[in-house]
């Protein structure tokens, strides 16, 4: 991967009514999300600089009995503070769960986006303008690069 790495920076209208919203659908309703156990939770997160506390709606995926989380903007910051090791949370109405995030590499987050793009064609398409039905092994090889994926692992700490 070259030392560039990719960022697709959301729109004000995203970080300033649609972040919001979502979160506070999340945060005072009881829609979870989508099927298949598969969620949308807000992601807590401290700035690995500043401290701050940080709070961005997310697509918890259900994989092989673990959940996951994918940066959809590319490198973001919330993707940045998780890969430094900073204190994060999942949070929906009823609960708010400690965890910490494992970044996916090689063969294994080849492996988790061939699977995402099977389960979620439509956001292939929307997100990442790609065609699921044709992606090539170069295409995903391009989204390994661009897209972190983490294994959220809760902390017992």
């Amino acid at each position: 991967m070259s030392g560039q790495r990719y960022y697709n920076r959301p729109t004000g209208l995203r970080r300033r009514v649609y972040d919001p919203l979502v979160g506070a659908i999340v945060m005072h309703t009881p829609w979870a999300g989508f099927s298949r156990g598969d969620t949308v939770r807000v992601l807590a997160i401290h700035g690995r600089k500043t401290g701050r506390l940080y709070l961005h709606p997310v697509g918890v995926c259900s994989y092989r009995d673990e959940k996951c989380l994918v940066s959809f903007y590319g490198d973001s910051e919330w993707a940045r503070n998780m890969r430094a090791g900073t204190k994060a949370e999942l949070r929906d109405r009823k609960a708010a769960m400690g965890i910490k995030g494992i970044e996916l590499a090689g063969d294994e987050k080849l492996e988790f986006l061939r699977f995402l793009v099977g389960r979620y064609p439509m956001f292939i398409r929307v997100w990442w303008k790609m065609n699921p039905r044709r992606l090539t092994s170069a295409q995903l090889d391009l989204l390994a690069e661009r897209y972190p994926v983490f294994r959220v692992i809760p902390d017992g700490t």
